[in-house]
């Protein structure tokens, strides 16, 4: 659970936590100056953002009210800034008519500004009191109010009511069109009431009046704020209503066409992009046509821009058959050579997309994506001259999307990528090394002609002195680390061997030991942290254990420790490659090291860093490799003790197989089920990894498969199990090469094409030695492939937390709860999701899901008692939705003989795609079930 760690109930503390915080705040509001009750007020979204319980909320709005109905009208524009940055918290206020009375009451003051500020307060809150009929009428009534500031909050809270109660928004709709079509409205007042009309999407006779009003506006008013907001308000209504769609695209081109303000020609563009975003099944010919013949048309390159913006949004849906016309093509091509090398960046994007969707109909019509190459390769060069990093980062996009189609096309890149990495300033050069990683990833053959060239540029960065207060020192630092990732690519062919291993530890150390500042440890960090990823265990190995002394935190000094002790493993099974003997003695030795890193990895755990997975992961390797030695010790005990001479007389009688009682045949069905069993924890482990990134989890999945395959050979080879017990899951994982470079998938994809064809020779012979030199070929093989770290073990791109809150909660002296066995325990689970700085990178929670499993204590009891009826009810599940991050529901519990029991609550989670993660935590709780003494009497 390295995702979801130490995120139990006890993290909450948040009875206590919250409840002094909260009284610390109301003493705040006691205060006698105004200053100080200001002061606590603004404190409360941060009280809310740690403790987002409704109980607390609730408590907290309240007191809140109180200060609103009796304060000034600067605490009220306190409370209002309180709530407008709690919107997400505003629906766990659970005594809504209380909190409405006490705001309210202020709408009957005869101060304007306050009366102003409690209609904004109403806005805000629009969310808890949309359909209340007395804060529509009184926001209506402001409207018709003689002071302006009371008029704009009435405007605004008129605007937050359309957006949430479609009651309101029909009932205001009339009085709306009445007062912009009055000759009495100024036409500051119009312009602020106009915006309201996209929130008329509740029904379509409110769609309609908008629609018309809206239009017939255009014609009436054809000032520049009144045009774009006129248009922003009909393509909002539009989009989130569906309504009259194309209409909304025609009036859109017909302004970007005719009008000739370059404003509002943008302003068309861009909700275009929106329309074309939202609806792209609806565009059709004509409408790509209006604008391919704008673009060839206008001269100005924001305009060219928007265009093909718009464009770019259309090729990347459904609506990119009907780009596919030489007219529009045309169009697009010409602005290849455009002066503006953003529009050449995006004219390429349109281009790739739409060849990427005939590749797609027919794998060999690949023209225009060949011709795209061309474009693409002249734009990057272009933009490395004029150090233009938007447009770059859009090439390299697609040029990852090309490679990604067809990985032949990655050397061309490559040798171009490399040669501009010495002629470009540093920041454009890290992206050029960044892109080129990625294209590497793809495919890694690609390096193979360039690896002198990443060389020699990697000793000409290590030799620059770049002082630690430039502004450019971090960027040189990630640009040696991802010179250092490309020389390892370049060199995956020879990662096996130890000489190979050695020059490139000698070339890399030697060059970094040249580095001057005072972070160059760091650097050095990082780069054998992806020396790790990429599978070069000495490197990272000898600078990991450089490092160990040069950290001052025990913790680290324990976590540099580990990493060494994992590359030392690794390093093992590296020389491992002569005879059988040796390979058991170096994997005997492997062991031992991992061993030692799980132990120091267990002392750098921190509660911050828990460190779940990575104990988890390196445990899982751990066994994997007791796994195969145990393997490779009964191959040769089978091959040292053959059966005897009688066997064969033994196989003719009883028409059974040699092997069948035979000892080491029993050890080889045990080795079987071990990797069965292994195969299972790592699926548990991925089902674990919410947050990991898609190379990680294809990494686990990739290793689980290789135990399934072992657990599946034995069956074939030793057993004669038939070739369809092979799982179409397992079959389909092999096949699938989303992420090349793998070779632990290949070297599997091999065994599995050479067992199926040893099966095939040998299904109707007896089981001779043959198949037993196949398992070691195949264990030793696997065996020598190194183990690549993860990204997940370094780096979280995605954190992901729940906290629990249950109640009734564990006292803190762990006494069980009393209850009587005739009555029932009302479970109620509350928790948070939080999420980190970047949330939802890969995957996001659309449900969670609640189990909750209730245990007795084991203990003799008479027979009469043990009865099917009285026996604990099985696990209860429940499935919910989270909103604005909080979940909540109720179990009710019975606990129907007199026992101790122990209730374990687990929380899973389904993401956004339907599929479904062991995420945790897990919280317990003691219940004693005590038996009533007249039920106990009327048993004597």
């Amino acid at each position: 659970m390295a995702a979801f760690s130490g995120s139990s109930g006890e993290d909450m503390t948040s009875g206590q936590d919250a409840q002094s915080a909260l009284l610390e705040l109301d003493k705040g509001l006691r205060a006698s100056k105004v200053g100080d009750q200001c002061e606590a007020i603004v404190k409360f979204p941060a009280l809310f953002e740690r403790f987002p319980f409704p109980i607390l909320i609730n408590s907290a709005f309240l007191k809140l009210s109180d200060v609103f109905r009796v304060g000034n009208n600067f605490q009220r524009l306190c409370v209002l800034k309180v709530t407008q940055q709690s919107e997400k918290h505003l629906d766990k206020i659970l005594s809504t008519d209380e909190f409405l009375r006490r705001i309210f009451s202020v709408l009957h003051s005869n101060d304007p500004v306050a009366r102003a500020i409690t209609l904004r307060v109403l806005g805000s809150i629009a969310l808890l009191i949309s359909e209340r009929k007395n804060v529509h009428h009184s926001i209506t009534m402001g409207l018709d109010s003689h002071d302006h500031v009371e008029v704009d909050a009435a405007i605004y809270a008129t605007s937050q009511f359309c957006a949430k109660s479609q009651t309101f928004s029909i009932s205001v709709c009339d009085k709306l069109i009445e007062v912009i079509e009055g000759l009495a409205t100024p036409m500051e007042m119009k312009l602020k009431l106009v915006p309201i009309f996209q929130y008329m999407y509740h029904d379509t006779e409110s769609a309609t009046k908008a629609w018309k009003l809206c239009t017939s506006l255009l014609t009436t008013y054809s000032s520049k704020t009144f045009v774009v907001s006129i248009l922003h308000s009909l393509s909002s209504l539009a989009a989130a209503s569906l309504f009259n769609i194309p209409a909304q695209i025609e009036l859109l081109l017909s302004y970007l066409v005719d009008d000739p303000r370059q404003s509002v020609k943008r302003q068309a563009l861009l909700h275009a992009n929106i329309l074309a975003r939202k609806s792209p099944h609806v565009w059709e010919s004509k409408h790509v046509n209006i604008l391919c013949e704008f673009l060839s048309n206008t001269p100005y390159s924001d305009l060219q821009v928007g265009v093909l913006y718009v464009l770019v949004t259309l090729s990347h849906s459904v609506a990119v058959e009907i780009l596919d016309d030489e007219k529009v093509l045309e169009a697009i091509g010409n602005q290849g050579c455009s002066e503006s090398v953003i529009v050449c960046a995006l004219s390429n994007e349109v281009t790739v997309n739409i060849g990427l969707s005939r590749v797609k109909k027919d794998a060999v019509n690949k023209e225009l994506c060949e011709q795209a190459m061309i474009n693409l390769e002249t734009t990057i060069i272009e933009c490395c001259l004029i150090e233009q990093s938007k447009a770059l980062e859009i090439s390299l996009l697609c040029v990852n999307r090309l490679v990604s189609q067809d990985s032949t096309w990655a050397l061309n890149f490559a040798e171009t990528f490399v040669g501009l990495l010495t002629s470009s300033s540093s920041g454009i050069c890290l992206r050029i090394a960044k892109g080129l990683v990625s294209l590497a990833t793809q495919a890694p053959l690609c390096l193979g002609k360039v690896k002198s060239e990443l060389c020699k540029h990697f000793v000409f960065i290590c030799e620059l002195e770049v002082s630690e207060r430039s502004p450019k020192a971090q960027e040189f630092q990630s640009l040696l680390v991802a010179i250092a990732t490309l020389v390892f690519q370049a060199h995956q062919q020879s990662i096996e061997s130890p000489v190979n291993q050695q020059e490139m530890k000698q070339m890399i150390m030697q060059n970094l030991s040249k580095l001057q500042a005072s972070s160059r440890y760091w650097t050095m960090y990082r780069v054998a942290k992806q020396a790790a990823r990429q599978g070069f265990h000495t490197l990272s190995q000898s600078i990991f254990s450089s490092l160990t002394s040069m950290v001052a935190s025990v913790h680290l000094h324990c976590w540099l420790k580990a990493l060494a002790d994992f590359s030392q493993a690794e390093n093992l099974l590296g020389e491992a490659k002569e005879t059988l003997s040796q390979i058991t003695e170096k994997t005997s030795q492997a062991i031992c090291s991992f061993q030692k890193g799980l132990v120091a990895l267990k002392a750098a755990v921190t509660a911050m860093h828990q460190l779940d997975f990575h104990h988890e992961f390196i445990t899982l390797r751990m066994q994997t490799l007791q796994i195969h030695s145990f393997l490779l010790s009964i191959c040769a005990s089978i091959r040292s003790c053959p059966p005897s001479a009688v066997a064969k007389s033994i196989v003719m009688a009883t028409k059974q197989d040699t092997y069948i009682h035979s000892r080491q045949v029993i050890q080889m069905n045990e080795c079987r089920e071990k990797f069965s069993s292994l195969a299972a924890s790592y699926g548990k482990l991925y089902r674990k990894s919410f947050d990991a990134d898609p190379v990680t989890l294809h990494n686990i999945e990739t290793h689980q498969q290789s135990c399934l395959l072992f657990a599946y050979a034995i069956d074939l080879l030793m057993n004669r199990l038939d070739l369809a017990r092979l799982s179409p899951n397992f079959g389909k994982a092999l096949d699938e090469n989303n992420f090349c470079g793998n070779r632990l998938e290949t070297k599997c994809r091999e065994i599995l094409e050479e067992l199926q064809r040893l099966y095939v020779d040998m299904q109707e012979k007896p089981i001779s030695d043959a198949e037993i030199q196949c398992l070691c070929r195949m264990s030793v093989c696997i065996l020598g492939i190194p183990m690549k770290l993860p990204r997940y073990f370094f780096d979280r791109l995605q954190s992901t937390k729940i906290k629990l809150a249950i109640s009734p909660s564990q006292p803190i002296n762990n006494e069980p709860h009393n209850i009587s066995v005739e009555s029932q325990m009302a479970l109620k689970i509350e928790g948070v999701l939080c999420h980190g700085k970047d949330p939802q990178v890969f995957r996001k929670i659309k449900f969670i899901s609640l189990l909750v499993e209730i245990t007795s204590e084991e203990r003799k009891e008479s027979t009469d008692m043990k009865t099917s009826l009285n026996a604990p009810a099985g696990p209860l599940q429940q499935t919910v939705e989270p909103h604005n991050d909080y979940f909540s529901t109720q179990f009710l519990l019975a606990f129907p003989l007199p026992n101790l029991y122990t209730v374990r609550v687990t929380v899973a989670v389904v993401d956004d795609r339907g599929h479904n993660w062991e995420t945790g935590p897990e919280s317990t709780l003691t219940v004693k079930a005590l038996e009533v003494p007249s039920r106990t009497h009327r048993r004597v």
